[in-house]
């Protein structure tokens, strides 16, 4: 059976959906907004479960509703306006030409799965050292509206226009 490590912020309450979606062996790390630091210290401790547990997979998980990183978002764009960059200029424009509702479910979404995939990023940096080479780090960002999990792929997010921290 699958050892699963999810990191989540307590403010989703998604543990549940996981256990019902996912029949794996989960464990769960949580932090506000997945707003973790990855200093050495850290990385050790994640790389000790890992063995200690048998984990083989890692799954960064925010809700398209996470107030945490919409609200960050929302702080980051009263601080600076005329310094916002393209892709948060672009989504502005967007919203303006759709229905508010289903643009902001659809921006919410690509600003989590933005923000899910620089957190990948930053971990295999983190962990690049370690022997863990079999050991696959992803993201999904939960839809609360539709309750289905939707996979991040490189693609999807655009890490190089967008970063919260």
């Amino acid at each position: 059976m699958l050892k699963h490590l999810y990191f989540i912020c307590p403010t989703d309450n998604i543990e549940t959906i996981i256990e019902n979606t996912f029949s794996n062996t989960n464990y769960y790390l949580s932090s506000l907004g997945n707003t973790i630091n990855f200093d050495q210290g850290f990385i050790d401790e994640v790389n000790a479960q890992i063995r200690a547990k048998g984990i083989s997979e890692i799954t960064f998980i925010l809700s398209d509703t996470n107030r945490i990183i919409l609200d960050l978002y929302a702080l980051e764009e009263k601080k600076s306006m005329e310094n916002i960059d393209k892709f948060f200029s672009n989504q502005r424009k967007n919203k303006e030409d759709k229905a508010i509702s289903e643009h902001e479910a659809v921006f919410h979404s690509q600003l989590i799965a933005t923000y899910l995939y620089s957190k990948i990023r930053e971990l295999q940096l983190a962990m690049s050292e370690s022997s863990h080479n079999h050991l696959k780090v992803n993201a999904q960002v939960y839809n609360r509206q539709m309750n289905m999990f939707t996979k991040i792929k490189n693609s999807t997010a655009c890490y190089s226009s967008f970063s919260i921290n």
